[in-house]
């Protein structure tokens, strides 16, 4: 790793901000390091100084670190960015990791991976290559997974079908959407028990999330 590396560490956490500095200190020797409390003051910071990479936390106040790395990549399309997510657990939100790196982002790592992990990444990212933490890649898996699947899903269903679908997941009665389609209530009846069949939901909560899955309702 080169050791004059310039890395700008934003996140607006103090504590959690001291204690990375120190740990990158310690463990990149020689290493110029900056801090920031915000997007905003790393976008400051960018104006007057190069920097090689920006560990970024995922959450901040105004831009959020999403915003944050489209506008980085865009204005200082040299410098990489590593996406650092505070969740404490192994599990990430849906489609997290997916974004940041849509936005810019090199790098994915969840501070539930450890802190050499984030050494491991930063050693990628210098190197220009891309880095995904064993808990990002699982998500990111998943959602090109589910992306998969609820392309099928959407393939496999008739207009009719999506419609009945739709106005279920709305609350509309079947005789509000049988008056709607010109078509008879048994009909209607007929139609949802063949979306059960194909999208496997037995609840309304789950109809609910297959509808939301295809795009059907936000």
């Amino acid at each position: 790793m080169n050791p004059n590396l310039r890395l700008l560490l934003v996140d607006d956490h103090s504590l959690l901000r001291r204690g990375l500095s120190a740990f990158f200190e310690r463990e990149i020797g020689g290493i110029v390091l900056s801090e920031a409390a915000s997007a905003e003051e790393a976008y400051e910071l960018l104006r007057h100084a190069p920097m090689d990479v920006v560990v970024m936390d995922l959450h901040l106040p105004g831009d959020d670190g999403i915003t944050a790395s489209a506008r980085i990549r865009s204005q200082w399309p040299k410098t990489k960015i590593l996406m650092l997510s505070g969740q404490s657990d192994k599990v990430l939100p849906e489609g997290e990791v997916h974004r940041a790196l849509l936005a810019g982002a090199d790098g994915f790592v969840s501070k539930a991976d450890g802190d050499n992990c984030v050494i491991m990444a930063i050693a990628a990212l210098e190197k220009g290559q891309i880095f995904l933490s064993p808990t990002a890649s699982t998500e990111l898996i998943r959602q090109l997974r589910r992306s998969e699947i609820n392309k099928t899903d959407k393939k496999a269903l008739t207009e009719n079908e999506s419609i009945v679908l739709k106005r279920l997941a709305e609350g509309a009665s079947y005789k509000e959407i049988a008056s709607e389609l010109g078509i008879g209530v048994k009909t209607v009846d007929t139609y949802r028990t063949r979306l059960t069949g194909k999208l496997g939901f037995n609840s309304r909560e789950e109809l609910l999330q297959a509808a939301r899955r295809l795009g059907l309702i936000s």
